[in-house]
């Protein structure tokens, strides 16, 4: 909570990842922290916590874009199961939660 309080925000840079979570609403992942740093200024202190991989599902209603949820585990930890696992079973709780947020 400290490092990075429920709910908080991040700057966005128009980078790949913009590119690939905000314009084509795909799930974006990295598995080291050398792909995660050419991403994420913040990097250090995502590696400090212990985290070298990323996934980030775009929550899409309605056409758009109105959230990512982030996922951050060890180093190599999203393999393709995972990911297909993370968009048939979390998706929708996703949505569901944006939406209750929203209210």
């Amino acid at each position: 909570p400290t490092n990075y309080p429920g709910s908080g925000t991040k700057p966005i840079r128009y980078d790949s990842w913009f590119d690939i979570v905000h314009k084509q609403r795909r799930y974006f992942v990295a598995n080291t922290i050398a792909d995660i740093a050419k991403v994420f200024p913040d990097y250090e202190l995502i590696d400090s916590l212990g985290c070298q991989s990323v996934v980030n599902m775009p929550v899409v209603i309605g056409g758009e874009l109105i959230g990512t949820v982030n996922m951050l585990h060890e180093d190599g930890y999203y393999t393709p199961e995972r990911v297909h696992l993370i968009r048939d079973v979390l998706a929708v709780p996703a949505k569901l939660a944006a939406l209750v947020a929203a209210r």
